[in-house]
This record gives C-alpha cells, sequence and structure tokens, in this order.
C-alpha cells in the first residue's frame, strides 16, 4: 500500500534512508513535511513494515524529487516503480510542468531506472556529493493534457478556436458526435454563448463538451474520465491469442471489428465509421492501428495515437463473445510493449464514467486527470 507519511513512520524512514543511501533527510525537515501544503512525501507499506519512501516538493509547477529509495532486499520488485508513478500521476494530476532530480554519476541502475520514465540528463553538478562525485540533473517536462486531445483531433477534425468556445468539425463524417462539437471554454455567460453556437451550427445535432457542469436541462449529459499512467507502470499480462499492427493486409480484419461494434447505432454509420476510421490509421503516421485474433478471427481492436513522447489509447473494443476470457488484457500489453520500444514513456485514455472499463484502467495503474461533461441533443 501507497500513502502519505506520517509522524510515527519517520524514525523508521531515516533507517531506510542510512541503510540505503547513507545519509538521511534532517528529522525536522520530516516533521515540517507533515503539515506542509508543497510536501509530498510517501511510504510504500506491507505488513506494517516501511519497504520503500519517497520525497518530493511541489510548488505548483515543478516535482522537485529529494529522497528515493527502497529496501535492498525488496528492489527490483516494481516497488520503486509504484512509488515513483504515484508522485507523478498525483502532481501531473495537479498541474505539473516538469520533475527534476538529482543523482550519483555512478548510479547507473538509478539512473537507467529514470530513464524509463522520459527524464534526461539536462547537466552534471560537479563534486556535489561529500565524496566528491558528481551528480546529474536529470528532468522530465510534461506533455499539456489539452495538447494531446487537441492534436488528436486534428487527424480527424478542423479546428477553430473562438473567444470562449472551440469549434471542431469533421467535414468527412458529419454525423460522429465526438468529431463535430464545441468545447466551452468560458461559460460565464452560457446562454448568449449557446445562442450564438445554436446560429453557427448546421448539423442535425448540437453536440458540446465541458470540463465543467453545465445547466443543460434540453440536453442529454454523459460523463468521460481522462486517465494518465506513465507506461513502466503498466504490468504487461499477454495471456492469448495473436496481435498485429494493422497494415494494409489485415485492413479488413480491423474494419471488421469496428463495423460489427458499431452496428448498433445504423448499418450506415457502421460501414463509414469503420472505413473512415481503418483508412486514416493506415495513412497517418503518427496512428497505429492493432488487432487480436483468435486464430485467425479478428476479435479485437486498438488504436494509439503518438505524441512527441507519449501516447493516446483509443477505440478500445473487444467484441462480445470474447469479452471476459483475456483477449483485452493480452491486447492491451501488446500496445504497451510495442510502444515502449517506440520510446513512448506516457500513456493517456479517456473512458465512460458509467462504465465498466475504467475500473480494468484503475487496476493497470491509470489515475484520474479530470472530467470531461458531454451534452447532446437532437435537433
Amino acid at each position: 500500500m501507497i500513502r502519505r507519511h506520517q509522524a510515527s513512520d519517520i524514525d523508521e524512514i531515516i533507517a531506510l534512508e542510512r541503510e540505503v543511501l547513507d545519509t538521511s533527510l534532517d528529522r525536522k525537515i520530516f516533521e515540517l513535511a507533515l503539515t506542509s501544503e508543497l510536501a509530498y512525501y510517501y511510504v510504500y507499506e506491507e505488513d506494517n513494515k516501511i519497504l520503500g519512501y519517497i520525497s518530493s516538493m511541489f510548488d505548483g509547477e515543478i516535482i522537485e524529487i529529494l529522497n528515493f529509495c527502497v529496501k535492498k532486499e525488496y528492489q527490483n520488485k516494481h516497488i520503486g516503480t509504484k512509488l515513483f508513478s504515484q508522485v507523478l500521476k498525483e502532481l501531473y494530476s495537479k498541474g505539473a510542468k516538469s520533475v527534476i532530480l538529482e543523482v550519483r554519476e555512478s548510479n547507473l541502475n538509478a539512473i537507467n531506472f529514470y530513464k524509463r520514465f522520459g527524464l534526461k540528463k539536462i547537466s552534471v553538478r560537479k563534486n556535489y556529493y561529500k565524496n566528491g562525485e558528481n551528480a546529474l540533473v536529470l528532468q522530465k517536462v510534461f506533455i499539456d493534457k489539452d495538447e494531446i486531445e487537441r492534436e488528436y483531433l486534428k487527424c480527424f477534425c478542423k479546428i477553430k478556436d473562438e473567444k470562449n468556445y472551440i469549434k471542431y468539425s469533421d467535414d468527412i463524417q458529419k454525423d460522429k458526435y465526438c468529431h463535430n462539437f464545441y468545447f466551452i471554454k468560458d461559460e460565464s455567460k452560457l446562454d448568449k454563448l449557446l445562442f450564438k453556437i445554436e446560429k453557427d451550427n448546421d448539423k442535425e445535432f448540437l453536440e458540446i463538451d465541458s470540463k465543467s457542469k453545465l445547466n443543460l436541462p434540453e440536453f442529454e449529459e454523459d460523463e468521460e474520465i481522462r486517465m494518465y499512467s506513465p507506461i513502466s507502470l503498466i504490468k504487461e499480462d499477454y495471456r492469448l491469442g495473436e496481435v498485429k499492427v494493422l497494415e494494409i493486409d489485415n485492413k479488413n480484419d480491423y474494419y471488421q471489428v469496428e463495423y460489427k461494434t458499431s452496428v448498433i447505432y445504423g448499418e450506415s454509420y457502421a460501414k463509414s465509421n469503420a472505413l473512415r476510421l481503418t483508412d486514416e490509421l493506415i495513412k497517418n503516421d503518427d496512428l497505429i492501428g492493432f488487432v487480436i485474433y483468435n486464430n485467425d478471427i479478428p476479435v479485437g481492436t486498438v488504436h494509439a495515437f503518438k505524441y512527441k513522447e507519449c501516447a493516446k489509447i483509443e477505440g478500445f473494443v473487444v467484441l462480445d463473445e470474447y469479452q471476459k476470457k483475456g483477449y483485452g488484457i493480452s491486447l492491451f500489453s501488446y500496445v504497451v510493449k510495442y510502444l515502449k520500444s517506440i520510446g513512448i514513456y506516457d500513456l493517456y485514455l479517456t473512458a465512460d464514467n458509467l462504465d465498466t472499463p475504467k475500473e480494468i484502467y484503475y487496476k493497470l495503474g491509470f489515475d484520474l486527470l479530470d472530467y470531461n461533461y458531454n451534452y447532446h441533443k437532437d435537433l
């Protein structure tokens, strides 16, 4: 279990630091951290024993890692990954723009560990440690969580940025709600803004998105959650089936799964949606499709949008008759392994807050970033 540190932990944390690091923060620092709004200290506890610990300071933009250690006999058991990920996930959701730390130049294991999270050397501090050893300064700059969402939508939509809202429109799939909507930036004058949007809208429906709940009683409301995890935290659990990256020769397999999962919205929509998505995945180098098979039968699909050193996971589906059999986790594991191999360090996805898949994502290691509210009205 990972939790924030308590006063009763201080003696055990100091002993752990001295055992692993041969040094420790001052007791007063631990005591002050208990009430400081800037301090984020965590322990990893099992059977009432502290096996690992990490301390960090966060000023609203930069995470500074102070000390970080795991008991020697418990190292290489994923504890350090869980602790470090906890800091990144919680503070990124609070607005962190970067993380920075120092590490001994000779500590290759630690350096390689941090590299798996996307930290890179930005400078060297000469004679930083008491024995005269240099410290490497490592840094990770986070991608803005709204930036990757916007860049993904650019693959399908035209984007028009107005003063109080953003208009997304898809000239090819004009009937796809999530490609044709208005995102509200400022809802302070909602009535006037809504009048302007309705006048501008040329669809047979009106779709509005917002980070805040809106008072729109005439609209149907859905709640989505955006989630994030460092890719190193996701344990691979490949169980069955064969996964292939989408290419020209298996284009029809991807199409079949997409068609079958969207036919509930109508035959015409299912065909156009499956064809559009499949074609876009093949021609756009930033989009990667994956298909999982039971023998030679395609039973699930997912795609990833890679942007800089992160990726957004979208369209994760397994046909009904193959659900709860391990195909979903196998497909996800393959995607994680593939994305790691091409230098991806962070994963994002969106889930319906009322659906069960979000519970799977939580178990995999994803945490909540923020909410998104969808409002729909047929005209």
